[in-house]
């Protein structure tokens, strides 16, 4: 007998923008794309989550949709964001090591087990792409 697998299905705003703390690796990375981190709405729709990796820990935020309607009302004008809906497969336990910066959190956020992808910028250039 065939059993269909579920696919977990959920859309995300990635948000690019220039790290506010300045650490030595800023100085290697893209300007506008030194940081990284996700938003999505809410079940119903009513608050925003936001998923932000720092250096030492995760913040997650709840935000009222009625005061930043769009993610750019959040984020400002500075940041790129990218609107994604990746197609996650639960049972695919492929592990990828990483070294827990903003852009390895978000790629085992959204299910994205690449492992050469490192910098935020190599991060929205794949995800352009798709």
């Amino acid at each position: 007998m065939f059993s269909i697998k579920p696919r977990i299905s959920q859309t995300w705003y990635i948000v690019f923008e220039d790290s506010i703390k300045k650490r030595w690796y800023t100085r290697c990375l893209k300007k506008g794309f030194s940081h990284c981190y996700l938003m999505q709405k809410s079940e119903g729709g009513l608050f925003w989550i936001i998923v932000n990796p720092v250096w030492s820990h995760v913040l997650i935020h709840y935000r009222l949709v009625k005061t930043f309607p769009s993610p750019r009302d959040y984020t400002g004008e500075y940041a790129t964001i990218i609107e994604y809906s990746p197609f996650i497969d639960p049972y695919n336990h492929a592990c990828i090591l990483g070294i827990n910066s903003c852009v390895d959190v978000i790629k085992r956020v959204i299910g994205l087990k690449i492992f050469h992808i490192l910098t935020p910028y190599q991060l929205f250039k794949y995800l352009r792409r798709l």
